[in-house]
């Protein structure tokens, strides 16, 4: 009777087989990780972006409705010019900041939870975020009805506004503001950034007002980029320290001077110095930058801004 052989010899990998496959399992680990890095990096810049655009939308959908609350009769007024902004500390200078004044039928604003029966004056401005009037602003959305009996408390008059600013009046409607401009637009189809409508003048109102906001998200504001290397006052190549931006760079906020980049992330030229009415200015190595996000919008008035005779 024959007996099946058995084999003792052992089955294995060899030594070259085991570095192989210990070399191909650590490629896989490293593509892996990359791309759950690239992933989540896009994941969370989607995310700062959607926030963003949460935040713009609240704040677009705010305004607009007051724009089409505009009081256009008789009565009716608007205000766009700039006020300073005057630091206590003597130290810092002075800024110049928009803001947008004008009258609105009280029915048809939201004051206080209810409407109110005559009218209200409105006004949205720029503000310095902090006491020492840092880089970044806080747009802030002010109501009052209107005073027929003494015409100086009205927001028409400099300087009671400017008192009611300077003592924390108002609501804030969205912080780490850049940069904003308010615009007009009227039958000349130009743009401008002052607009002047008295009452009780025959005189039409803008046809459209734009609001143009350039934002810092709350990671970039934790998390801020820097100046990797000393910049002198005139037109300098400069590199950023942190993380890439998820948008195109166009204007960037060095320590209060405003200036235009071109190139490609970590390294760029800043051929345009001092823009915005800011100076061009040298920067010591690790000096924030700020890379606003840019949000904009323009809405028309109410019958294109004609004044009614009521």
């Amino acid at each position: 009777m024959m007996w099946p052989r058995c084999s003792t010899q052992n089955s294995g990998m060899t030594l070259i087989e085991v570095i192989l496959a210990l070399g191909l399992f650590a490629l896989m680990s490293v593509f892996l990780t990359q791309t759950i890095s690239s992933v989540l990096g896009i994941w969370q810049a989607g995310e700062r972006r959607g926030r963003g655009d949460l935040v713009w939308a609240a704040t677009a959908s705010r305004f607009a409705s007051d724009l089409d609350a505009i009081h256009l009769g008789r009565r009716g007024w608007l205000i766009l010019d700039t006020w300073e902004a005057s630091p206590a500390n003597e130290q810092n200078p002075a800024q110049i900041l928009p803001r947008l004044r004008f009258l609105a039928r009280g029915e048809a604003v939201d004051f206080d939870g209810s409407p109110e029966r005559g009218a209200v004056e409105l006004a949205w401005v720029l503000m310095p975020e902090t006491d020492d009037y840092g880089s970044l602003r806080r747009l802030v959305r002010l109501s009052q009805p209107e005073n027929k009996i003494d015409s100086s408390m009205s927001f028409q008059n400099d300087s009671y506004f400017t008192a009611l600013l300077r003592g924390g009046a108002g609501m804030t409607v969205v912080d780490s503001v850049a940069w904003c401009a308010f615009t007009t637009e009227g039958l000349t189809q130009s743009s401008a950034s002052t607009a002047f409508i008295a009452p009780r003048e025959p005189v039409d109102f803008p046809q459209w007002v734009g609001l143009q906001l350039e934002r810092v998200d709350a990671a970039s504001r934790r998390k801020p980029h820097h100046l990797d290397d000393a910049i002198s006052a005139s037109p300098t190549p400069l590199t950023l320290r942190g993380q890439a931006p998820t948008h195109d760079l166009g204007f960037v906020l060095i320590e209060g001077e405003w200036m235009r980049l071109s190139g490609q992330w970590p390294t760029y030229q800043a051929s345009l110095r001092g823009l915005r009415n800011s100076n061009a200015a040298a920067h010591e190595r690790g000096a924030i930058v700020w890379l606003p996000d840019t949000f904009q919008g323009q809405w028309p008035l109410p019958s294109s801004g004609r004044r009614l005779n009521r």
